[in-house]
């Protein structure tokens, strides 16, 4: 009852906040998967830089913010159509996060870095 609520009445207003502050703020992605009982599993995280106000010196300051962005699982598939499927859902919200979108971290999986087909490849070539 409790993860409906949270599901239904938070997520909709924490998920506006988080897209308005990556449409005004530079941010990266980083991709981490793992694999539970036999699913693939995909996190994808953000990282930005945020001002917030100093509440002894009252000023803004820069400081970093991690915030998870969605997580999905990717069924059998674990090739690096899928995982931009996923980038292409979350990021492609709108033209001001697309602008602010500036790179991608990850554990070096083929998938991601294969010349040819992989992650970084496919973000380049869209």
């Amino acid at each position: 009852m409790i993860s409906r609520v949270v599901k239904d009445c938070f997520r909709p207003i924490l998920i506006d906040k988080l897209y308005q502050d990556l449409s005004q703020n530079p941010f990266s992605l980083s991709l981490d998967t793992t694999t539970v009982c036999a699913e693939s599993i995909c996190a994808l995280r953000v990282r930005y830089l945020k001002d917030k106000v100093d509440a002894l010196k009252k000023f803004p300051i820069k400081h970093i913010e991690n915030k998870l962005l969605g997580v999905k699982t990717m069924g059998e598939s674990s090739e690096a159509s899928a995982f931009f499927t996923l980038i292409e859902e979350k990021v492609s919200v709108n033209e001001e996060l697309k602008k602010n979108f500036y790179g991608i971290t990850h554990d070096n999986a083929s998938c991601f870095t294969g010349g040819n087909n992989g992650l970084i490849t496919l973000c380049l070539i869209n």
